[in-house]
């Protein structure tokens, strides 16, 4: 659990530096609507990072392993469920401060309107978190019907290495004592991050802001919404995906699952986590105004 923890923390640590640099890096010569606007993207960008990050290890503390002479060491069954809670609170963090956007201003404001979905802003990156979370439901139930009754344990197989018959159960399997909780934690999240997309697209557009220009910062958003989704809700299929290719490792298992698992476990972390960091980056519009410059022209 320490190693988890500090690698959450590591990676709001490295979210903040990177989004506050480009805070600080991006044009300083437009005071306008768009400086406005992308400072207050960063600002709740940070909060909810690291709103999160409190979630989790207040969870990780609430849910210490319990120690038993009869049974060892007991697992919370609410660890699985963590990643998805602090998803949560990230998006209620994006929520809030979509309610809370820089707002038209002046007595005659013009906005073009353009009608935008979830599916719009939300791109290949909604695709990626919907892929993950399938994945992970899949993952639940393949490991929970390889199980024993009682939801948290497997048999012992025969070792492959001696000649000896080995008997007992292994305990912490990912049963349906840990799979439930996570995919609680699954659903959760994913509701919240459809929630703060809904905000994102129903976001008031700034006043005389080009429509390519209002895209290039409701993209920013959703990338980032969809970001921090992926972090979470990735690391929790990720986590469940190693620790089961463990647990299946000790109970010698020889079907090859147990590589498979932490093999798979270990790419979607690390997707999860490249397309977290990438996510920080802001968009940038298509098309270019002179009278706009903090947003760059493509190529």
């Amino acid at each position: 659990m320490a190693g988890v923890g500090l690698l959450y923390l590591l990676t709001g640590l490295a979210l903040t530096v990177v989004l506050v640099v480009v805070m600080v890096r991006g044009p300083r010569g437009d005071g306008g609507p768009v400086a406005v606007a992308r400072r207050h993207e960063t600002r709740i960008s940070v909060a909810a990072a690291w709103g999160s990050m409190a979630t989790g290890a207040v969870g990780s503390l609430i849910a210490q392993p319990a120690y038993g002479p009869a049974s060892g060491v007991q697992e919370s069954t609410l660890l699985p469920a963590l990643p998805g809670l602090a998803c949560l609170t990230f998006c209620l963090f994006r929520a809030l401060g979509e309610l809370t956007w820089p707002q038209p201003s002046g007595t005659v404001r013009t906005a073009p309107l353009v009608r935008r979905t979830v599916s719009d802003v939300g791109g290949w990156r909604l695709v990626v978190l919907l892929l993950t979370v399938v994945v992970g439901v899949a993952t639940v139930v393949v490991y929970a019907r390889g199980g024993n009754d009682d939801g948290r344990s497997i048999t012992m197989l025969d070792n492959p290495l001696t000649d000896a018959t080995e008997s007992g159960v292994v305990q912490s399997y990912p049963g349906w004592d840990y799979g439930v909780p996570m995919l609680v934690g699954l659903a959760l999240g994913l509701a919240a991050t459809f929630g703060a997309l809904v905000l994102v697209v129903r976001r008031r557009p700034l006043a005389d802001l080009p429509t390519e220009h209002d895209d290039a910062l409701r993209r920013t958003s959703a990338d980032r919404v969809l970001g921090g989704a992926q972090l979470w809700l990735g690391g929790a299929v990720a986590l469940f995906l190693m620790f089961g290719g463990v647990v299946l490792d000790l109970a010698h298992d020889r079907s090859g699952l147990s590589a498979v698992s932490g093999g798979a476990g270990v790419l979607v972390g690390v997707v999860s986590g490249a397309l977290a960091l990438l996510a920080v980056l802001p968009r940038q519009s298509a098309g270019s105004s002179p009278s706009i410059p903090s947003i760059r022209r493509t190529r």
